[in-house]
């Protein structure tokens, strides 16, 4: 579980680099918005559910070094939906959201996702494919 966990968290440490965005942002014609499905505080939650001990106390090591590494989101969007309507509510995007999660990992987000030091959260529950889409394009807007 060690090995995996630390597995994705260099995929998302490479695809949340500081100079990769750096130099993305520095191409003529760069988009000034990048959006990702996942975030990576996510995996210290992932991590203690599926670690213990000094398996665990590695993990947030090694999360703390990477951390300092990464763009931190400007926004962070979590979308909970009950699993019983995962499929009529944001479509697409509910496949990743969090009830497909067992409920003590989802708590374990969940929980993670309302600590201080996030930057603004934008909490879409239960909330069907509009009104998803009207509140984030609204709140990517007044980030600008």
């Amino acid at each position: 579980a060690y090995a995996t966990e630390i597995r994705f968290l260099e995929a998302q440490v490479a695809l949340l680099a500081k100079d990769r965005w750096r130099d993305a942002r520095a191409e003529e014609g760069a988009a000034d918005l990048a959006v990702s499905d996942f975030w990576l505080d996510q995996g210290l939650a992932h991590a203690g559910y599926r670690l213990t001990g000094k398996r665990l106390d590695r993990f947030r090591a090694e999360w703390d070094r990477a951390i300092r590494q990464v763009v931190r989101p400007k926004l962070l969007v979590i979308l909970d939906v009950p699993a019983e309507r995962s499929g009529d509510v944001c479509d697409a995007a509910a496949e990743a959201a969090v009830p497909s999660e067992p409920p003590p990992l989802r708590r374990a987000i969940l929980d993670h996702a309302r600590r201080p030091g996030h930057g603004p959260t934008l909490w879409l529950a239960g909330r069907h494919r509009n009104e998803c889409l009207e509140e984030a394009v609204a709140a990517v807007e007044a980030l600008r």
